[in-house]
């Protein structure tokens, strides 16, 4: 069995020259202190254990406050991905901002500059004046306008648009784009080609939180077979020809937006391709509002037309009015399915409301349901008339009536067709039906055009109704924004001014239409831009301490000490 001397030497080669020793001195050290030498290791895991445990109870509440931070609200579905960023460049302080002389050229010299993958942000409450269009003809660039003016200063041909996008992973966002147009909402031939924004030949443009009013031509229009293109939320305002147009185009999504005042020549949106080459393929537009004027579509230019769907659109104050027709090629898979237009308070009249109704002609896999004019005056024209098409669908795929199908060629007794002063074509009228809507709110509410101290909030209706924000600092509100008390609306878009700049904000829409129901959309947030002067300081913890008490030093006859790092042990 090994002695002390030999434990030390075998087991702690190193112990001398930690604590000074020789082995004579560890021989001559009283056999108390020896054996506390020999527990000393122990002393010290059993000090450590604590901490480790303490470490380790920090961890797991560490992972169990990550587990318990709310999961954000999903996002509205993206048709495609957004652009990717790894940079942010700010508009230079040089280029004048006033919207007095035009920098047309100092703004495109700089976007040119700025490398793939930027997000370029324009100051909130500037206004720049521009004789040509800006370019964004990159990769995953991203126009931050933080509700930015770009003005037009005049000019109807396409170079006098505003914006210009012929690149890839574009977003276009938070602007005012104001053309120069001296007749708003009116068409005047040969003036029409000055758009808001001008798709050319780009992959991925995604224009969101903008207002495009008083151009020359239309608020968007697509060219050169662009791929992905999603216009929401946004507001195209008394354009001279069209909200939307498609000239060559494909998977385009439209919706959630509002189309206010636009000129009934060429409609709300028009795929109308004035070229064999040109086309449009996979054209979506939904949950849009048309307000001002009827909900007047176009689709009969001259070359491919597939894929088109036009679903659950409102149109406040007019009628349901469109033509779809091609003799060649052939319209592919069209459905027209649940609009609605409301509020026609003045009796029919053609010569000021147009022929009325929806003409479709020559499609293949033609859907077309639910469509319904809900308005104090009838209108004098059939909603739809279908002629020369196939595979016509005129059911909900979830109504209880069976869709209608040719009976088989059996021995079936079948009703015997009355004859038709005219064979051929022969047109299937489709009459509108009166339906129940339930109060809802039908999309939003969302937010835009936000800057250092504002921010606009809107939503859409199933019905008219008031329309009030609620908005603060926390899920309490404690804000309210100026209510509007009239039924003349079923959107409603609201500004929330004198905000403190970054800053969080809760808000919540509520409205009830004429029959007293009232609804009330969950919590949303959005954070003011800028910085708080005022930084926020999470509440500290105080810990008191337990006075220490230092025992008084009681003298020794003899004293034999040890020292260990900054220990030091006498007896």
């Amino acid at each position: 069995m090994l002695n002390s001397e030999q434990i030390v030497e075998k087991y702690f080669p190193t112990f001398e020259k930690h604590f000074l020793l020789t082995r004579t001195r560890w021989i001559n050290l009283p056999a108390h202190l020896k054996t506390i030498l020999k527990l000393l290791p122990i002393f010290i895991i059993l000090a450590a254990i604590p901490l480790t445990v303490n470490l380790s109870q920090q961890t797991q509440n560490i992972e169990q406050h990550a587990q318990t931070v709310p999961t954000p609200t999903p996002a509205q579905v993206r048709p495609f991905a957004a652009p990717v960023t790894v940079n942010t460049v700010n508009i230079p302080s040089t280029i004048d901002a006033t919207g007095v002389t035009d920098v047309s050229a100092a703004l495109n010299a700089f976007i040119k500059s700025v490398p793939n993958g930027s997000v370029i942000n324009f100051p909130s409450s500037a206004t720049y004046l521009l004789s040509t269009y800006i370019h964004a003809d990159g990769q995953n660039i991203v126009l931050q306008g933080n509700g930015a003016t770009l003005k037009s200063a005049g000019g109807y041909q396409s170079a006098n648009s505003l914006i210009e996008t012929g690149g890839s992973n574009i977003g276009v966002y938070n602007f005012n784009l104001v053309g120069a147009s001296p007749t708003p909402g009116v068409y005047i031939p040969g003036q029409e080609y000055a758009y808001g924004v001008l798709v050319y030949g780009a992959n991925n443009v995604e224009i969101a939180n903008t207002t495009i009013s008083n151009v020359y031509g239309d608020g968007v229009n697509v060219d050169d077979w662009s791929d992905g293109v999603w216009l929401h939320n946004s507001t195209i305002n008394r354009p001279g020809r069209s909200g939307f147009v498609v000239l060559a185009g494909k998977n385009m999504l439209i919706e959630n937006n509002l189309f206010y005042n636009t000129s009934n020549t060429s409609g709300i949106f028009d795929i109308e391709p004035y070229q064999t080459s040109g086309g449009s393929q996979n054209f979506t537009f939904r949950n849009n509002t048309i307000s001002g004027n009827n909900f007047y579509f176009a689709a009969n230019g001259g070359s491919i037309e597939s894929n088109i769907t036009i679903d659950h659109n409102t149109v406040t104050n007019g009628t349901l009015d469109g033509i779809i027709w091609l003799a060649s090629p052939r319209p592919q898979q069209i459905a027209i399915t649940n609009n609605i237009a409301r509020g026609l308070s003045v009796p029919w009249n053609p010569e000021v409301n147009g022929d009325g109704g929806i003409y479709l002609e020559h499609i293949d896999g033609l859907t077309f349901y639910g469509n319904v004019e809900q308005t104090p005056f009838s209108p004098t024209h059939d909603l739809g008339q279908i002629v020369d098409s196939t595979g016509i669908v005129t059911t909900s795929p979830s109504s209880p009536t069976p869709t209608l199908t040719p009976a088989p060629v059996s021995p079936t007794v079948t009703a015997t067709p009355k004859p038709t002063p005219e064979p051929s074509p022969t047109a299937t009228l489709v009459s509108p039906t009166p339906t129940t809507v339930a109060f809802s709110i039908t999309s939003g509410p969302t937010v835009g055009s936000v800057t250092s101290t504002g921010a606009t909030i809107t939503w859409y209706l199933s019905d008219y109704g008031t329309g009030q924000v609620e908005y603060g600092t926390t899920s309490s509100y404690g804000l309210l924004s100026t209510p509007e008390t009239s039924f003349n609306w079923n959107y409603h878009i609201q500004s929330l001014s004198n905000l403190t700049p970054g800053t969080v904000y809760h808000y919540r829409v509520k409205s009830t239409n004429q029959a007293g129901v009232t609804v009330v959309s969950k919590d949303y947030t959005f954070t003011t831009s800028g910085s708080n002067a005022i930084p926020t300081q999470s509440p500290t913890s105080t810990i008191t301490l337990a006075p220490t008490f230092t025992p008084t030093p009681t003298p020794v006859q003899k004293k034999n000490c040890l020292k260990f790092w900054h220990w030091q042990f006498c007896f």
